[in-house]
């Protein structure tokens, strides 16, 4: 049994179409249409474990890809060195409270890496009930992929970071509110400092937002203050502010994506001229 998806293929064949049936995935016809252009794009198959999957959420299909899918087209590249290990930090209890995940290329002299706080991603639905940690390096590792190979992953989400998205609400007013100190080493205080730098330089380079105005109120509040001399409980929670209104940014970029999908493309194929 042939199930490839070829980069040529106009359409799903009549095999590939009831294998599609019999694994439970019969969205309408725009959404597979959308599946067999990411298939045909990225080389990955949903009749293979762990690649990408179609699946209704609350009466809505989404696509979305396994973090195999990520490792398969970064290996592809022949420029992956190596395999991303999550780094863990826990807090007093043992309690995983941020992963950072990164990403070696053959060509770069540094990696490419983010660091995802708990507290920013696990609201208790779905998978992230039973296994966070799990789900918080998959996050982390698929945006580390993002960075490092952007022109094969740009706008491809992995399946946790969907159900992120999911549930995000819209995006508050920015407003960034010093609060009691707390005890924090200074190694967890250079690695939220860099975290809220990358924010900025993510949410400016990714989403073209202007961050003039975020920086302008954090002036107001905090008097000028470099990130290093803020109270452990400010930064904390300015680094907070910045990752919510990060996701929903990365909330946004996904639905449009999804919506851009679904569009029906243009017939770029030259017409001959009538005789006359």
């Amino acid at each position: 049994m042939d199930l490839t998806v070829h980069p040529d293929q106009p359409w799903w064949t009549d095999m590939q179409l009831q294998m599609l049936r019999d694994l439970n995935i019969n969205p309408p016809q725009h959404v597979l249409a959308q599946l067999l252009d990411l298939c045909k794009r990225s080389g990955l198959s949903p009749f293979r474990s762990n690649q990408v999957y179609c699946i209704s959420r609350g009466g809505k299909w989404t696509i979305q890809m396994a973090i195999d899918g990520f490792r398969i087209i970064a290996g592809r590249t022949g420029l992956l060195d190596g395999s991303p290990e999550p780094e863990y930090k826990f807090d007093k209890d043992g309690k995983v409270w941020a992963v950072t995940v990164n990403v070696y290329r053959k060509d770069a002299s540094r990696p490419f890496g983010d660091t995802l706080f708990m507290s920013d991603y696990n609201k208790g639905q779905g998978m992230w009930k039973n296994i966070p940690n799990k789900m918080l390096s998959k996050c982390a590792e698929a945006a580390a992929y993002r960075k490092a190979f952007p022109a094969e992953l740009a706008g491809f989400y992995e399946e946790s970071e969907i159900q992120i998205a999911s549930h995000a609400q819209p995006a508050p007013e920015q407003k960034f509110n010093v609060k009691p100190d707390t005890s924090m080493s200074q190694e967890d205080r250079l690695g939220l400092i860099s975290s809220i730098d990358d924010l900025f330089k993510s949410l400016a380079d990714d989403y073209n937002v202007d961050t003039t105005a975020m920086q302008e109120k954090m002036k107001t509040t905090y008097g000028d203050k470099p990130l290093d001399e803020l109270s452990d409980k400010a930064l904390t929670t300015l680094h907070g502010q910045v990752k919510e209104f990060y996701l929903h940014k990365q909330a946004e970029a996904i639905k449009a994506a999804e919506e851009k999908a679904w569009e029906p493309k243009e017939d770029t194929t030259e017409k001959e001229e009538e005789p006359w």
